[in-house]
């Protein structure tokens, strides 16, 4: 059984669930911005996580001293530019419509994005040149879906525009 307490603002503070006839509880607090600040799991470990002034996530650090910190940085639009962890650098790049572009990792390998004039994603390139390509209605709904392996899959709508 998992249960969740909604103090003050709403905001979840403490989940909990039953293991083994033991009551494990993971505890939240937040800002006064309601940004999540720490959350401290059954085993007592911190994770503290640090915003900028616009509440933007900018930081994550773990107490395990084993967990390596997580910084992340923003271009003057707002978008991600850049993320620091235990593998390295990854970085963002973004189009004058701010869309994402390319995310490229630590080993330099490059994941590309290419969009149609709606704006919706019609390519993922991996680096290896394969990619993903996907096809839309005049409602701008996925249509299809070609991936690396040229596997085909199909969506179709009713009249409501369900899927």
């Amino acid at each position: 059984r998992k249960e969740t307490q909604y103090p003050q603002g709403g905001w979840p503070a403490a989940p909990n669930g039953a293991a083994g006839g033991q009551l494990l509880v993971t505890q939240t607090t937040y800002d006064p911005n309601s940004n999540r600040a720490t959350l401290v799991d059954p085993l007592g470990q911190t994770t503290s996580f640090g915003h900028d002034a616009l509440n933007r996530l900018i930081g994550i650090s773990y107490s395990d001293g084993t967990t390596p910190n997580v910084s992340y940085a923003y271009d003057a639009d707002g978008n991600r530019s850049s993320m620091q962890d235990g593998t390295g650098q990854t970085t963002y790049s973004y189009d004058e419509l701010d869309r994402l572009l390319s995310v490229t990792s630590p080993g330099s390998q490059t994941v590309g994005y290419r969009y149609d004039l709606d704006g919706n994603r019609r390519q993922l390139i991996y680096p290896d040149g394969s990619s993903v390509a996907y096809a839309y209605d005049q409602a701008s709904r996925m249509q299809t879906m070609t991936d690396w392996s040229k596997r085909l899959t199909s969506y179709a709508y009713t009249p409501d525009g369900l899927l």
